[in-house]
């Protein structure tokens, strides 16, 4: 065998990293209701932040080559305001629309003893939804259209500053000009019998980058994604529930089942994949195809003891739900998921 690396000495430090972060928030918040008739209410509130955050590095070292220790402190504060309306026609349905706004503070990143900070995050949210009760009360039915905005959406890289040199790996959090979503949600519970509950969902979602020109990558490649979508952001989802109980004739025992299965639309593994095209990089393992995946849970309990079973990935799909950026010696990381299955017993004891 030939080892990517030549022998290392004992006690020789590849990479040591000595980081200190230090988050100081305030905030002040509050929010109050009305009922403006016995149809019509409405919620307003507002949140003032402020994050003082600070970094250090010190002691770093490279392949035995120490570098200066630096810091950087930056401050943020942000007003996020929250509006909702609530239609109520009868007690059976309410139809809702909500606006708020959201914030991730900024900070600092240091790399190679320099220091630079990034911009806040800042998220805008529009919801229209309703919730139902229909069949005296068997079925429970709600959705929802949504819409996000996102300004200078922080997305944090990996990469090599020297695609040749594995000691000069950085981390690195670049603001995207702006990111949309908009997508819309359905879900229904229902009582089918007693002890039987059958609950599905559908949800819809669109995602992408408005302007975001310089992402850096691993390999020393930079790419632009203005105008693409946003990784691990499937198109479609689908999923369905059926749960089970039935009391055991004349006892204080309980069965138990559970059955689930979900559907997940393809989606980009990574900023690579999103990037894969410009990039010239297959499919695999950089974006995630579509697949469903089934799942089973049984059992018997009792006030005292519960003996529960589970499989999961019940009919052993060969799929992997994720992927990860890395660099150097790393290369990219699948997350498999194989059919698992396993018994438990669960004792409580005393009062």
């Amino acid at each position: 065998q030939t080892g990517l690396l030549p022998p290392i000495p004992a006690g020789f430090r590849i990479n040591e990293n000595n980081y200190v972060f230090d988050l100081e928030s305030k905030a002040i918040f509050g929010e109050a209701s009305w009922d403006l008739n016995e149809n019509w209410s409405a919620t307003a509130g507002a949140r003032y932040t402020r994050d003082d955050v600070h970094t250090r590095a010190f002691g770093v070292v490279g392949f035995e080559s120490p570098e200066p220790d630096n810091s950087g402190d930056e401050s943020f504060s942000d007003f996020s305001p929250k509006l909702v309306v609530r239609y109520m026609p009868s007690t059976d349905l309410t139809v809702y629309a909500s606006y708020s706004e959201g914030y991730k503070a900024g900070g600092v990143d240091i790399n190679s003893g320099i220091s630079k900070s990034f911009e806040e995050e800042q998220l805008s949210t529009f919801e229209v939804g309703f919730k139902a009760m229909l069949a005296d009360g068997r079925v429970r039915l709600s959705g929802a259209i949504f819409s996000l905005d996102w300004e200078d959406l922080q997305v944090q890289t990996n990469f090599l500053a020297d695609p040749t040199d594995i000691s000069s790996g950085v981390t690195k959090t670049l603001n995207a000009a702006d990111a949309d979503s908009q997508g819309f949600e359905l879900e229904m519970q229902a009582l089918v019998s007693d002890g039987l509950t059958w609950s599905i969902a559908l949800g819809h979602l669109a995602g992408e980058y408005g302007s975001f020109p310089n992402i850096n990558l691993p390999g020393g490649n930079t790419a632009d994604l203005s105008g693409l979508d946003l990784p691990k952001t499937p198109e479609w989802t689908l999923s369905t529930v059926l749960d089970y109980t039935r009391t055991i004739a004349d006892s204080d025992l309980e069965g138990f089942g559970r059955f689930e299965w979900s559907y997940r639309d393809k989606a980009k593994g990574d900023y690579e994949g999103v990037a894969a095209s410009q990039l010239g990089l297959p499919d695999f393992p950089y974006n995630i195809d579509s697949y469903d995946v089934a799942n089973l849970r049984f059992g018997i309990r009792s006030d005292r003891w519960r003996v529960n079973a589970f499989i999961e990935n019940l009919f052993d799909d060969a799929y992997y739900s994720g992927t990860s950026d890395n660099f150097g010696l790393a290369g990219i990381r699948v997350r498999p998921h194989p059919r698992v299955w396993g018994v438990s017993l669960t004792v409580m004891t005393g009062e």
